[in-house]
This record gives C-alpha cells, sequence and structure tokens, in this order.
C-alpha cells in the first residue's frame, strides 16, 4: 500500500522532504533527531504580512505580469530550477566550458510526472541566467543545497552560494560591491523582486547547518537574481543585494512569530498511514417481489 506521506531525500543525508501526494510539502523531517522542521516558504506564506501594499501590488499588475505569477506558481519556476542546477552540477573541469542545449537536459514536470524539455518562456529565464553567469565568471561552491536550523525549527534550500569574481561592466546590474564576497542567492522567474524573498534570504544565510558549512560564520550577502526580464542593458536579468543581513534576518523572525499563533505541529505518525490499494463492498439487494413495482 501507498503512504499519504512520502519522505523525499535532499542532498543533505540526514535531511527529508515530508510530501503529500500532490508533490508539495510544507514540513522537514531531520532524521537523526527525530524533529519536525517547518519549510520556510510556508513560513513566510503564512506569516509575511501582506497589508495594503500587497493589495495595490495585486491591483496594479498587467495581464502580462499576472500570467508571470501564474506561471511562476504553476511550475515554471521549479522547471527553471532543474536546469539550472542541473547545469552546475554537470559541467565539467574548472575554466572549461560545458554546451548544453533544451534537448540535452530535461527536467521534471511534477503534475505529469514526465521528463519535459523547457517551454520557450523558461528557456528565455535560462539564456538569461547563462548571461549572467557567463558575465561575472562566479567560482560556485554549492548548488540547489539546503540548509535547517534545530533551534528555530525551520529548513528550506537555497538556489546558490557562491562568489562572483569579475564586475560585468554594466551599470544597471549592481555587482560592483559583491566582488569577491561570498553571497547566498535564490534564483527568481517572477514578475517582480518582492519584500518577503529578503526575508526568505534571510532565514537562509542564518541557519545553523549553513554557518556549520562556513565554519561559523554567515555569507558577506544575500541576493536574488529575477531571470527572463525586458532589462535590455543586463541581457534579460535583474539583480537586487542585501549587504545587512540581520535587517533580512529580522524579517523572517517576524513571520516566523505570526505563523507560530495558527501552527499546528505535523504529527509524525501520519508519516506511518497508508493508502488502501483495494476496496471491499458488499450490496444487499432487494429481491423483487411480484406485483410490488409494476402497479
Amino acid at each position: 500500500m501507498a503512504k499519504i506521506y512520502t519522505l523525499e531525500p535532499t542532498k543533505i543525508k540526514e535531511l527529508f522532504r515530508i510530501v503529500d501526494r500532490k508533490g508539495d510539502w510544507q514540513n522537514y523531517w531531520h532524521k537523526d533527531t527525530g524533529v519536525v522542521l517547518r519549510s520556510v516558504n510556508a513560513i513566510l506564506d503564512n506569516g509575511y504580512p501582506k497589508g495594503k501594499g500587497f493589495e495595490n501590488w495585486l491591483s496594479r499588475l498587467s495581464p502580462a505580469e499576472a500570467e508571470a505569477e501564474r506561471r511562476e506558481k504553476s511550475g515554471e519556476g521549479d522547471r527553471t530550477h532543474q536546469y539550472i542546477d542541473s547545469v552546475l552540477t554537470s559541467s565539467g573541469k574548472k575554466g572549461i566550458g560545458t554546451v548544453f542545449t533544451r534537448e540535452s537536459l530535461l527536467v521534471l514536470d511534477k503534475t505529469t510526472g514526465q521528463m519535459v524539455q523547457l517551454n520557450d518562456d523558461e528557456w528565455d529565464a535560462v539564456l538569461s541566467w547563462s548571461r549572467f553567469w557567463n558575465a561575472h565568471a562566479p567560482v560556485l561552491i554549492a548548488s540547489e543545497m539546503p540548509v535547517y536550523d534545530l533551534k528555530m525549527g525551520y529548513a528550506g534550500t537555497f538556489d546558490a552560494l557562491l562568489t562572483l569574481t569579475k564586475t560585468c561592466g554594466v551599470k544597471a546590474c549592481g555587482c560592483e560591491e559583491l566582488i569577491g564576497k561570498v553571497g547566498i542567492w535564490d534564483w527568481k522567474k517572477s514578475a517582480g523582486i518582492y519584500p518577503n524573498y529578503s526575508a526568505q534570504l534571510g532565514a537562509y544565510a542564518y541557519a545553523d547547518s549553513l554557518k556549520t558549512m562556513l565554519d561559523g560564520s554567515t555569507p558577506d550577502y544575500a541576493a536574488n537574481l529575477r531571470l527572463g526580464t525586458a532589462h535590455k542593458t543586463t541581457g534579460g536579468y535583474e539583480l537586487k543585494a542585501y549587504t545587512t543581513l540581520t535587517e533580512i534576518y529580522r524579517r523572517f523572525l517576524a513571520a516566523l512569530e505570526i505563523a507560530g499563533y495558527d501552527y499546528k505541529p505535523f504529527d509524525t505518525a501520519q508519516m506511518e498511514e497508508e493508502i488502501p490499494d483495494q476496496i471491499e463492498v458488499k450490496v444487499n439487494r432487494e429481491v423483487k417481489k411480484k406485483g410490488r413495482y409494476n402497479g
């Protein structure tokens, strides 16, 4: 019999996602301690203040922007992330370029369970990401890496930990102050860079497991890279960096507190619940008596 929840492994051997039948997750399970950790995204969805500003933003969305948000939510952002991570983990030796095409790397469409090629919008996002990457020659430390904090009770996955080694020469990029510093990055395929994105990065930057990876320190900065944009000077990307990590971490902590008011801890016993693979039905039929139904 299949289980209602499955444990999906991550790149950290002791950390698993608790995934439901739709392929979604709001919790992680730390195997070594048995502790359930809340997803950073779930915390922000439930705890980051929306307010009047958010309502005003929604009302100002153009049809194209609204469509971009719909696509992000429908899985296009995830498929773009999959492709980029495959490129970063499949590339050759240092200093040797590797060529990738749409056809050479397939990604999982979680709605169908099939391996597919990127669509046009997703490919445009990857093209803009490659322009960013090649223009700044980053040194990659980690890609698509989970982090967790047992004390604060959360876990999530950042897209890259890296060091930029050169500027692109485009003023609108804003990369000059980041060169040579260790940054934690999140790629975004959305209609804009929103305030909760910074809180998300703050959570990752201060997670205990990341501090362990960095010998007890935090990154020098955090950054969002929005892909597939109309920014011609950069080649289709928008960069927003956060150099005061304590500020964006406080934003996350505020959301964590708010989300905690209505949070119901996940019962690990649910991980053992199974879905029956058969049914047994007994149908009692009334014996038709002469004249009863024919008047």
